[in-house]
């Protein structure tokens, strides 16, 4: 004679739901996206997008980015391991692909002159402006 044990359906249930909960609780959760920033300030909270993908290629930011991996060894405290194509590569990628707004920082790159180019770098600020309101250097 041959016994079989049926497991009681209720039990067989609960199981499998228990394990999908310890399943799902496994997940890799995703990375924190750097696109939204939420800044709260007492009752109020602020919560800015950024979708870079829709904004124009910036002229003023590649020409900024050759002229930087250019003049690369003219920075101070410059990396010597970095080579011109992979400080071109960093700067794009920083620059979001030059999909960002013009700033005064990326006016720099029409400066021919690497040591005028440095000393443009490192006076000029992070703020959106348009290169053709701002003074020319001096021809040489």
């Amino acid at each position: 004679m041959v016994s079989r044990v049926i497991p009681n359906r209720r039990l067989v249930a609960h199981a499998l739901s228990a394990l999908v909960l310890l399943g799902s609780g496994c997940a890799e959760t995703p990375p924190p996206r750097d696109d939204i920033k939420v800044v709260k300030s007492g009752d109020t909270t602020v919560v800015a997008v950024e979708d870079h993908s829709q904004e124009p290629e910036s002229a003023s930011c590649k020409t900024y980015c050759e002229r930087l991996s250019a003049c690369w060894y003219a920075v101070p405290n410059a990396d010597p391991m970095l080579g011109p194509k992979d400080v071109l590569a960093k700067c794009l990628a920083e620059q979001k692909q030059c999909r960002t707004p013009t700033t005064a920082l990326h006016c720099c790159g029409a400066i021919n002159a690497c040591g005028d180019f440095v000393k443009c770098q490192s006076t000029a600020q992070d703020v959106v402006t348009d290169c053709d309101r701002l003074p020319k250097p001096p021809p040489r």
